[in-house]
């Protein structure tokens, strides 16, 4: 009977929260951050000092931080308006 307790808990435990909707939570961007650096897109060094301080304030989700600060400091680096527009789709497609 010992033997079986283990299983008997494992199995349980496989079993729930089986019932409900399974959902791959996608983070996204608040609304209002997404807004506020758009607004500042045409101007990369204002788009950066923007983006560390929503990073800051704990306004933009964990795991959307890094490829943020990544596309804001590749446009910082290289301001086309190839890596502009592509920093500006990613916002509006991840924007909630």
């Amino acid at each position: 009977m010992r033997r079986a307790a283990p299983l008997l808990a494992a199995a349980l435990l496989a079993g729930c929260g089986g019932g409900g909707k399974t959902t791959s939570a996608v983070p996204t961007l608040p609304r209002a951050v997404a807004q506020r650096l758009l607004a500042a897109l045409d101007d990369p060094a204002a788009l950066q000092a923007r983006t560390i301080h929503e990073l800051n304030a704990h306004r933009v989700p964990r795991a959307l931080q890094e490829p943020l600060l990544s596309q804001v400091n590749a446009l910082v680096a290289d301001p086309s308006t190839a890596r502009r527009d592509a920093l500006e789709r990613w916002l509006r497609e991840r924007s909630g």
